[in-house]
């Protein structure tokens, strides 16, 4: 659709019966508008590559003939920092193209030459880079007049060291939706993937990584940072449609690093967004499968996802065997259990299940109607003597491995190093296996947290980590729920 055609909707836009209605159209119009207008003079170049190798040939070396051309200078202005395939160099890597944009500038200062530097510049930009000096030299020396409003918003990004962070600062100022704000600061659709847009993208990450953001500015950087997808999450999005993929680590770090010393994020909805998303797009991080792809992520910004997928393996464990249990005094004895556990959880470094037949089929039922897709993940029984719906929570505590039974099984602790020790994300177990633990305990003494003084008594022992009573103390309030 051309410029023109823009111009004539924004003058036919009717008054509709809700404001709502004529705010949307008329915001999307100009929007649409601005990104003709910015780029309706660009040169079309049908080979950039031979245009840029020509170009090096004819102006390069400093020998500016007077037949050059203003279509020439816009065409110089725009591909500063195209790199040619065939010969690796750039334009902007000569001198004698900078004398040409000069000469031609103070010539005639057209808004297209000029709208086509601040494009290269945005393109080009790396910070400290000496041949933005140079851009920024040429666009310096031009009148302030001769700069059209539609490019003065942009313009004062044009800084060589710190035009990224201008940006980052006008978008931190109100993150909420930092995508929607490019526009409203002047950047245009073609520019928001350039490479300054995409640095100030990075450092805002950075900043989120550092502060206490809400549920709603990290929805505004999922926003911004994820392009629209229609075979992704229930928000349309997904990380394999980056806009900055190069970025990926501090996108990354932006949604993790801010619960390094918390539990998550407000929203449960949120934080289960942001671990279903990450796992759909970098894989598992406690799988061994993975591990490549979470290359370069913090440590403690992936344990924080770990410690989100520890505790989904418990609710896991206990919701599907809960279900399981149709007698009220065999499921107020399991609250005991679950408080137990879930006491243990900030020391728990990993956590996986094994389900027999009915635990599986449980599960992937539970999977599809809670749209939790952790359910997914577990591990199955391959061998040995065990019922259809018995299932087991293999937890790892510092260098204590536990194997908690369900229904009337025992607990079971192995060392770490032990060499009958399971290993915990393996796809199938034999039942045999995890019964054959180093020391054992039956649930017995419920109310009088007597198997669980015993149990935390060992734990304590071999891995150091102490738990209070008061921590696993199940009130009568918990049993009415």
């Amino acid at each position: 659709m051309g410029l023109k055609s823009e111009i004539e909707k924004l003058g036919s836009l009717r008054a509709p019966n809700k404001r709502f209605d004529e705010a949307t159209q008329l915001s999307g119009a100009l929007r649409k508008l601005s990104s003709e207008v910015y780029s309706a003079s660009t040169v079309l170049i049908e080979d950039v590559d031979q245009f840029v190798d020509r170009c090096i040939d004819e102006y390069g070396s400093g020998a500016l003939p007077q037949s050059a051309s203003q279509r020439d200078a816009r065409g110089i202005a725009r591909f500063l920092f195209h790199r040619s395939r065939s010969t690796g160099e750039v334009l902007a890597g000569y001198d004698g193209t900078f004398e040409l944009l000069d000469s031609k500038l103070r010539q005639r200062p057209s808004a297209a030459l000029v709208r086509s530097l601040i494009h290269s510049f945005f393109v080009g930009y790396q910070p400290g880079d000496v041949r933005l000096f140079k851009v920024v030299q040429l666009l310096k020396g031009i009148e302030r007049k001769d700069i059209q409003e539609l490019d003065q918003n942009v313009f004062r990004f044009v800084h060589p060291d710190n035009g990224h962070a201008r940006l980052c600062k006008i978008l931190l100022a109100d993150n909420l939706n930092p995508k929607a704000k490019l526009a409203s600061v002047g950047i245009p659709p073609e520019l928001e993937t350039s490479a300054l847009v995409e640095a100030a993208f990075a450092l805002y990450c950075d900043e989120i990584a550092k502060s206490q953001p809400t549920d709603a500015s990290i929805g505004g950087l999922l926003n911004w940072a994820l392009i629209d997808s229609s075979s992704s999450d229930q928000n349309g999005l997904n990380v394999s449609n980056e806009r900055y993929a190069r970025r990926r680590i501090n996108f990354v770090h932006a949604l993790l690093k801010p619960w390094v010393e918390g539990s998550g994020p407000a929203s449960k909805t949120l934080e289960n967004r942001i671990r279903n998303l990450l796992l759909d797009s970098l894989g598992d991080p406690r799988f061994r499968s993975s591990q490549a792809s979470w290359d370069g992520v913090d440590p403690a910004a992936k344990q924080v996802l770990i410690q989100w997928l520890n505790a989904a393996s418990l609710r896991q464990f206990f919701d599907v065997v809960t279900d399981t249990l149709l007698d009220y005094d065999h499921r107020r004895m399991w609250r005991y259990r679950r408080k137990f556990w879930t006491a243990y959880l900030p020391y728990i470094s990993n956590a996986w299940v094994v389900f027999g037949p009915d635990g599986e089929r449980r599960a992937l039922t539970k999977a599809t109607s809670t749209g939790d897709p952790s359910f997914r993940k577990f591990g199955k029984f391959s061998s040995g003597q065990v019922q259809a719906g018995h299932a087991v929570l293999l937890l790892a505590i510092g260098d204590t491995v536990v194997a908690e039974w369900s229904h009337n099984g025992k607990c079971r602790i192995w060392s770490s190093g032990a060499v009958n020790a399971p290993e915990l994300y393996k796809p199938y177990y034999s039942a045999q296996a995890l019964r054959d633990g180093q020391w054992d305990q039956a649930h017995t003494g419920n109310e009088t947290y007597g198997w669980q003084q015993k149990v935390a008594s060992e734990i304590r022992a071999r891995s150091g980590v102490r738990i209070d009573q008061k921590g696993y103390f199940v009130n009568r309030r918990e049993f009415r729920s």
